[in-house]
């Protein structure tokens, strides 16, 4: 592979490889995988544990566990998955650290979640991810009441 060079105006030559006028050059794009419902089936989990009869297939917009459960209701029952009973949560796909292994060789992941109430929420998550072989660039924990669509993950 041939180095990129640019010629300054000082007729000095600089390549991406050694000069940090080409910090992202070499970096792979970043690829952010969410968690919740994308790698993790923890919106069904959820449903079970908590009371009722919710069928996810029966309704029509986003908000509809929130407005089943209530939304405290709701966060309480993803509270008790991750911190209480992650190792029963099961993954989307039944090979998931390949999937995301064979992402890796193109981009840099970042596992975005939803930022846990509790230590032990973020520990369930993080164990869930080690227990699954997941490997990852960068864990992003995404404060309550930001959108993870608000995240910037353009190419730089």
């Amino acid at each position: 592979m041939s180095a990129v060079v640019v010629r300054q105006d000082d007729g000095q030559e600089r390549t991406k490889e050694k000069d940090p006028l080409f910090p992202n050059l070499n970096r792979k794009p970043s690829l952010a995988l969410d968690m919740d419902g994308v790698l993790a089936d923890v919106h069904q989990f959820v449903y079970d544990l908590l009371p009722g009869n919710f069928d996810p297939a029966e309704q029509t917009t986003w908000d509809a566990p929130i407005e089943y459960f209530g939304r405290e209701a709701f966060l309480d029952g993803f509270e008790a998955a991750w911190a209480d009973h992650w190792p029963q949560i099961e993954p989307f796909e039944d090979d998931i650290a390949k999937t995301v292994a064979e992402l890796r060789k193109f981009f840099d992941v970042h596992i975005v979640t939803t930022q846990a109430d509790s230590e032990s929420m973020m520990d369930g998550k993080k164990s869930w991810l080690f227990r699954q072989a997941v490997t990852f660039d960068e864990f992003v924990p995404v404060p309550h009441g930001k959108s993870k669509a608000e995240l910037f993950y353009g190419l730089c």
